[in-house]
């Protein structure tokens, strides 16, 4: 069946070349480059900044008018360079992709100098080790989507495309978990547009931050953040990491499509002004469709027979106001499989043939922002949200014959976040800014997770039968401090409340670098970082002395203590080595009171989150590792990035052994090297390969004799996560077109994942049918094609 697919994609490919080849004429394609220079910290616009186009002969030089904004027309379609200057500020060189179907418009922050020193000139693309918030000074890396678009195996994917960077495992082929220096991917933080958001991912299972397929969605996303450890005040409720993701704004002049099929889906997008005016309100719509059910039919096989269901939208309205804006946005998806034992088939990961197992959910995050100038030096940004996470799972024994417990689940979770945000930014000098907010969330929520035996109404196990509602207050104050153009020091402090457990966690940050010369710097980071226990954790039942109790009730926010320190060096502008060392203390983690190896730490690894009862916040965790990148960023044509990760990441639970957790692969190594062949004016072809070598996942010994008598899969929990399976191998190519013509830009791209066809391991399970273990295989050799047209 693959077969056909390779011959269908080289068809399409082919196709597409040749009915296009005739427009290879040497007729230079042009579109146009525009945007606003900024001040990083109070986003104050910079009127008569210069702005260079240093990528064309000879160069094109303009100054920013009266509102910082600039523009160059008729530019030939490709590759630029753009080049910032103004008085008392650091220099930036901005790289960029143009194409016919879509004009370029950028927003250029620049950083003021702290010293009447020499200038520094800072590029762009090394500069993307640093993030967009000021604020975030270690372990932290802007994540550009033109990335996302061009590295194999992320399918187009921010949470895959994360993957890539050091530090960070991917759960599964099946799944976008994104495992943080050792941590639990469900401590992960999701932030949209300023706003915490529930989990951004089709398919997702209670607790979990992650899912097959994303509800996010690349060609709506401006460069966004993603941190690793020791991160800002402002980032709360999160131990392994956050997401800060930002989305861009439409096109405020010209209305703009497009339209895209891959292993995403169906989709159609459109931009533009509401009116003609120069300041008009903009606007952005884009709707995604799955179409799964034909991949199936060509024969792509995604880890299950059954025909998984979804659809999603994004949404964002700019109105520029004359001392600020007020913007409005939204994200959403709906998704359902039915996984019947009847349509299992070999490779099949998540369906068995032991039960029925059928899925409904949804998720969506709306709110608004509205952005007030209150001076030249700072400004207020209130914010109003809705979140809402709906998932609905039935599981059914499917042959009471040869299963001794005829088992039938039903689980229903909904989760409600209504917040109100309000912060304030202030710069009182070149040396000094201060930013400051208050978060309020009022999360609601309605559990019910009733097991039944024996297939008897009658007889069950309700571990969950709830609802109700309860704030999460969080406050932070944080400042960037720099005394020199050496040293810029990050003190900060986070205060949270929970009002369910009136618990309050307190959390001081403090990051600082210091620049030895243009090209390198060192900097360190500490903090305290916390997670509140999920409300359903909270709300687990559990039978004492014939009565029902809320044993869990009293537990305390998880905590995670981090330190970093890190080295960067720019070699060249496009060419960077960077190493950071750290060590994790991980405390109040949920145990059980009797001597158990469990630990809530290992939340995740599986899908979903446990939900024992009686546990205590005594257990612990230790992740320490070293990481290492040298990044050749995209010029001359090519890029390439190369990553090395080794660490440990152990826990102890109530017994008091130290064991591995669920995430102690050990080592990870990526290798990601691309080449762009420009054809003509008008065409280019690139070729991308990404290579990763990684341990195995962990897994729990299988008691056999046990799984035998009670025909199902049963571990030797005194031996939890003791096993390390064989080693994750796998090879990515992706091979991609792009024509241009006027105003218009056709891409087509195939990708073939895990080229060799190697049998990664998921997982070992019990076969009662047959009596033996059997291994589960992570995706075998997937190839999968792409189109995308602007216009």
């Amino acid at each position: 069946m693959q077969s056909r697919v390779i011959y269908f994609f080289i068809f399409l490919f082919t196709f597409s070349v040749s009915t296009i080849h005739h427009c290879f004429s040497q007729n230079i394609i042009k579109q146009t480059i525009r945007g606003v220079v900024l001040d990083k910290q109070s986003q104050v616009t910079l009127p008569a900044a210069a702005v260079s186009l240093i990528s064309v002969t000879p160069n094109i030089s303009v100054l920013a008018d009266v509102n910082g904004k600039f523009r160059f027309d008729d530019i030939a379609v490709g590759r630029h360079l753009i080049l910032v200057r103004y008085i008392g500020y650091k220099e930036v060189s901005i790289p960029l992709l143009l194409n016919a179907g879509k004009e370029a418009v950028l927003n250029i922050e620049l950083e003021e100098n702290a010293t009447e020193l020499k200038e520094v000139t800072i590029s762009a693309n090394s500069d993307k080790s640093k993030s967009a918030n000021e604020m975030s000074a270690i372990s932290t890396r802007m994540m550009s989507m033109e990335e996302s678009n061009r590295y194999a195996g992320t399918r187009n994917d921010p949470a895959r495309m994360a993957a890539n960077f050091a530090g960070v495992q991917g759960g599964s082929d099946q799944r976008n978990d994104i495992i943080i220096r050792g941590n639990s991917p469900s401590n992960l933080l999701w932030r949209l547009e300023g706003v915490d958001i529930p989990n951004p991912n089709h398919f997702a299972v209670n607790g979990a931050s992650s899912g097959p397929i994303s509800i996010l969605n690349n060609n709506t996303l401006a460069n966004s953040d993603f941190s690793t450890g020791a991160f800002a005040a402002e980032y709360m409720n999160a131990t392994s990491g956050v997401f800060d993701l930002k989305m861009r704004t439409g096109n405020n002049e010209r209305r703009e499509y497009v339209a895209q099929i891959g292993v995403n889906g169906l989709e159609l997008g459109g931009e533009g002004p509401f009116s003609k005016s120069k300041k008009s309100a903009s606007y952005m719509l884009n709707y995604r469709y799955s179409n799964l059910i034909v991949m199936q039919k060509l024969g792509i096989n995604f880890g299950s027979s059954s025909t998984p269901n979804y659809h999603d939208g994004t949404f964002k309205i700019v109105v520029p106001l004359k001392k600020g804006s007020i913007s409005a946005f939204g994200i959403g998806g709906k998704s359902n499989i039915a996984l019947l034992a009847k349509n299992v088939k070999p490779g099949d990961v998540f369906q068995t043939n032991y039960f029925d197992y059928i899925y409904g959910g949804n998720m969506f995050a709306t709110g608004i922002n509205y952005s007030h100038r209150i001076n030249n030096k700072g400004f207020l940004k209130f914010t109003l949200a809705q979140g809402n996470e709906t998932i609905s799972t039935r599981t059914d024994s499917n042959n009471n014959s040869f299963s001794k417990t005829f088992i039938r689940d039903r689980n229903d979770y909904i989760r409600s976040r209504t917040s109100f945000n309000i912060s304030l930014t202030q710069k009182f000098s070149t040396h000094l800014t201060f930013k400051t907010g208050i978060l309020n969330d009022l999360l609601g929520y309605s559990f019910n997770s009733i097991r039944y035996y024996d297939g008897n109404i009658n007889k069950k196990n309700v571990l969950l039968e709830t609802n109700g509602k309860s704030y999460l207050n969080k406050s932070y104050a944080e400042m960037i401090y720099r005394p020199n153009g050496l040293w810029s020091i990050y003190p900060g402090v986070s205060v949270l409340y929970l009002q369910y457990t009136k618990k309050v966690s307190i959390e001081p940050r403090l990051s600082a670098q210091y620049t030895i010369n243009e090209q390198q710097n060192i900097s360190a980071g500490f903090g305290i970082h916390s997670r509140m226990p999920d409300l359903s954790l909270l709300n687990v039942k559990t039978n004492v002395k014939g009565a029902e109790v809320l044993t869990n009730q009293q537990l305390n926010f998880f905590k995670a203590a981090h330190f970093v320190i890190g080295y960067n060096n720019s070699i060249t502008q496009n060419l960077r080595i960077k190493t950071e060392a750290y060590y994790q203390h991980l405390y109040n983690i949920p145990v059980e009171q009797r001597k158990s190896s469990f630990s809530y730490i290992n939340a995740g690894a599986n899908f979903g989150i446990p939900l024992n009862d009686s546990l205590v916040n005594t257990g612990t965790g230790t992740n320490y590792g070293i990481e290492l990148t040298a990044e050749k960023f995209f010029s001359k044509t090519w890029y390439a990035l190369f990553t090395t990760s080794l660490f440990r990441s152990t826990y102890k639970g109530s017994d008091g052994i130290e064991r591995s957790t669920a995430f102690d692969c050990k080592k990870i190594f990526n290798a990601l090297l691309g080449k762009e062949f420009k054809l003509n004016n008008k065409n280019t072809i690139s070729i991308d390969v990404r290579g990763v070598f990684a341990g195995g996942r962990r897994s729990t010994p299988i008691n056999f004799t046990a799984s035998k008598l009670l025909d199902r899969t049963v571990y030797e929990e005194d031996k939890a996560w003791s096993v390390q399976l064989r080693d994750y191998i796998r090879l990515d190519l992706k091979i991609a077109y792009k024509h241009n013509v006027k105003r218009l830009t056709h891409e087509l791209a195939i990708s073939a994942e895990n080229l060799t066809n190697r049998s990664n391991l998921f997982a070992m399970q019990y076969d009662a049918i047959n009596n033996k273990v059997v291994e589960l295989t992570q995706l075998k050799l997937f190839i999968v094609g792409f189109y995308r047209v602007n216009f």
